[in-house]
């Protein structure tokens, strides 16, 4: 049987570890905080540096830039109405319903 004395000294034995290892778990802890305090301010420089690029890139635009910009989409919108054009989407429209009469036919066919 194991005496008093070595018991106390197991115990002792036993409370060291812990406290080391609780030691070697705060560091951790410190070094994940300090980690993610680095991130964290990494992160808001970078949000000011896009803000920043953002400001300077809007003022670089002129006015007569962006009235080029919408005249050529006002042309796209004009060629799209004109591609578009009712008679010719009501022509695709019969092409296609003929095409798939064709295909029906034909699946019936065989």
């Amino acid at each position: 049987m194991k005496s008093a004395a070595d018991v106390k000294e197991l115990f002792k034995l036993v409370s060291s570890k812990f406290d080391e290892v609780s030691g070697q778990v705060e560091g951790i802890s410190n070094l994940v905080l300090s980690i993610g305090t680095a991130m964290s301010n990494s992160m808001t420089q970078m949000a000011e540096e896009i803000s920043n690029i953002r400001n300077s890139l809007e003022n670089l635009l002129k006015i007569s830039d962006i009235q080029h910009i919408t005249g050529s989409l006002h042309g796209l919108v004009e060629n799209f109405r004109k591609e578009l054009d009712p008679a010719k989407m009501q022509k695709l429209t019969t092409d296609l319903n003929q095409m798939v009469q064709k295909i029906k036919r034909i699946a019936t066919e065989d």
